[in-house]
């Protein structure tokens, strides 16, 4: 013990800097024989004492005491009965008793007369049907009768744990639900952001070349140039995207469009080169509904699209779509690499010059027994190409079906045929029974697109001269 016999000495700093000393003293390491120190021997000695200084738990009824384990069970119920704690020896006979097979309402009733009763709610009762199931004649009866009540009481509680259980059960499964949601979103959220950012590169990439390709300061002050109408963005202040629009309203929905090109897949799986696991290049991909239904398939499927937002919205639902023109992406393209090219709705959008170069393109980097897949409006349907064809004002001029058959079996194609699609419903047609009427369906009803298929043929081996 600490005494002031040095007046210099300030006890108070000196207890903080102990106190502190020990706060960062580290625990001892585990010791291996504690187990066994704690269940035999001194151990439990010294557990008991511990738990005689610090109390025994506290019960509020004769079934908690009941339930509690049975070191805690012989402490509280000996101090209700004889209003103190047993000491070493008492605690291990009671437990041998306990665990010879003598109940614990037996030694309750047992205890209870022995020293000063029992004061816990429901106590009365149990020690009375304890009392009954001592007799000779009827204590079968009581000892069935309590089994029963034991039992139903046992139930409950098993009832009571296994909705606890399920209540818990279902409260993870949920927020693992929630968190799953969460991470689809931001997954979603990293693709949306990652084609952003991939269709920003692309615009800095393309106003750098126009950059570099702009007139020296000189020419530009001699004759000042004005915007660039083929460069100007077809939106509008609300930042609604023009073309998307112009598909939604005169096109159709993604799920009807779908339906529309679902008729070519057949043609997919017939293709040679897909059958040998090469992939689909979708040139002007748009809304992505065609390479989604080819993915379904199990083909392997990417497009390009010059549509910031199609390439966006084609991106976070998982598609392999990038930002750039058909012939740009053509040219990337290794020779004979690809098992089929399809495009719906480009050639169209081409001048003569660059359709004929496109074509080229496709002849070059599709594998041999490849197959090109072209769709475009029908100008045969008179309301077609009087009409409709001119809704979109970025198509050039309607493509007769005879002129590109030629024009791809002039760079090398074969098997070239043309496949009518999407007449006018029938319910629209003349209900005649005349050669008049049933030209004027023909022109005027009849298929309002086509599809060009033609097969890149495999290359024929030179024939072998006599000697």
């Amino acid at each position: 013990m600490l005494r002031r016999n040095n007046p210099e000495l300030d006890i108070g700093r000196l207890t903080d800097a102990m106190s502190q000393r020990l706060e960062r003293t580290e625990p001892p390491p585990p010791w291996p024989g504690e187990t066994a120190w704690v269940s035999e021997g001194e151990g439990r000695i010294v557990a008991l004492g511990a738990s005689r200084l610090r109390g025994s738990a506290e019960v509020d009824s004769i079934h908690g005491l009941l339930s509690l384990p049975d070191d805690d069970f012989i402490q509280v119920a000996h101090r209700l009965a004889y209003g103190r704690l047993p000491d070493g020896q008492e605690h291990d006979r009671i437990l041998a008793r306990l665990h010879g097979g003598l109940s614990r309402e037996a030694w309750l009733l047992e205890a209870a007369e022995a020293g000063e009763g029992l004061a816990l709610p429901g106590a009365r009762r149990v020690l009375a049907l304890t009392r009954l199931a001592r007799l000779p004649k009827i204590g079968r009866l009581v000892r069935w009768l309590s089994a029963a009540l034991r039992l139903d009481r046992l139930r409950s509680e098993q009832n009571h744990a296994q909705r606890l259980q399920d209540a818990r059960y279902h409260a993870l499964l949920q927020v693992l639900r929630d968190q799953a949601a969460r991470l689809d979103h931001l997954d979603g959220t990293c693709r949306r952001l990652s084609a952003e950012r991939d269709v920003l590169e692309q615009r800095l990439a393309a106003a750098e070349r126009r950059a570099a390709q702009a007139p020296s300061a000189a020419d530009a002050t001699r004759a000042p140039a004005g915007p660039d109408p083929d460069s100007a963005p077809l939106d509008d202040p609300r930042g609604r995207d023009f073309y998307r629009a112009l598909e939604a309203r005169f096109r159709g929905e993604p799920g009807a469009i779908a339906e529309l090109m679902r008729e070519h897949l057949p043609r997919v799986a017939e293709t040679p080169a897909m059958q040998e696991g090469r992939a689909l290049l979708d040139l002007g991909c748009g809304r992505g509904e065609w390479l989604r239904l080819v993915e379904e398939a199990g083909f392997t499927a990417r497009g390009v699209d010059l549509n910031a937002a199609n390439v966006s919205v084609s991106r976070a639902e998982g598609l392999e779509v990038r930002y750039q023109d058909a012939l740009g992406a053509l040219r990337d393209q290794p020779d004979q690499s690809l098992g089929m090219i399809t495009a719906f709705h480009l050639v169209e959008h081409l001048t003569p010059e660059a359709l004929h170069r496109l074509l080229q393109e496709v002849h070059r980097a599709l594998a041999p027994g490849g197959r090109l897949l072209l769709e475009t409006p029908n100008p045969h349907n008179l309301n077609v190409g009087s009409c409709t064809f001119y809704l979109d004002p970025t198509h050039e001029r309607p493509i007769p079906p005879e002129y590109l058959a030629f024009l791809a079996e002039f760079v090398g194609f074969a098997d070239t045929a043309i496949l009518p699609l999407h007449p006018v419903g029938s319910e629209h047609h003349l209900q005649e029974e005349s050669e008049t009427a049933r030209r004027l369906n023909h022109y005027l009803y009849g298929p309002q697109d086509y599809a060009l298929l033609a097969s890149r043929p495999h290359p024929q081996a030179p024939e072998e001269t006599p000697a």
